[in-house]
């Protein structure tokens, strides 16, 4: 079966528009994942073609769900042929998750956490889509606060720099 490349370049910006049309700030977010500025994803909206860095993009904040359904790559499969990819994760894979347990402050609790997951997955894919969703969201709400905190520390810490040492002055005027 021959890919006609136009047509499959042509489809794919149009789908990766419709995504960057979807909601407003995709294409901050989009961009912000792969250290490009904003502008970077709007350029498919002027004519240039999908690169690898927009997919990748995509891969990071949508999921390969999300990449593979603008790719067209679901319609061409069956389910079944789906799941035997999803079956065989490569060796980067592999060693990327044994990586991430570890970085749990408890490993432990960590991968019960993921043998959930697979649970939930093998249950109901929509399930599996609504709770990955929660935890993206979650994560993101965690990190908002994690900046706001951060942001209220160094302006304390301005606000302290810039009163004068009322103790001190007190010392000098003292003659101490």
């Amino acid at each position: 079966m021959a890919i006609d490349i136009n047509k499959f370049k042509n489809s794919l910006s149009q789908a990766f528009i419709e995504l960057l049309n979807s909601k407003r700030g995709v294409a901050s977010t989009l961009a912000k994942a792969v250290g490009k500025p904003g502008s970077f994803m709007n350029e498919v909206k002027r004519g240039k073609p999908v690169n690898s860095i927009h997919l990748k993009a995509v891969g990071i904040i949508f999921g390969p769900g999300k990449l593979l359904e603008l790719l067209s790559i679901e319609t061409k499969l069956d389910k079944e042929d789906v799941h035997s990819v999803h079956a065989k994760p490569s060796n980067v894979t592999i060693v990327q998750h044994q990586d991430l347990v570890t970085r749990f402050k408890n490993p432990e609790k960590g991968l019960q956490n993921n043998e959930h997951l697979i649970g939930i997955e093998a249950i109901s894919d929509n399930l599996y889509e609504k709770t990955s969703t929660y935890l993206k969201t979650t994560h993101e709400a965690a990190m908002i606060l994690k900046e706001d905190g951060q942001k209220k520390k160094l302006r304390t810490a301005k606000d302290q720099m810039s009163q004068p040492d009322v103790s001190y002055t007190k010392r000098l005027s003292n003659g101490e």
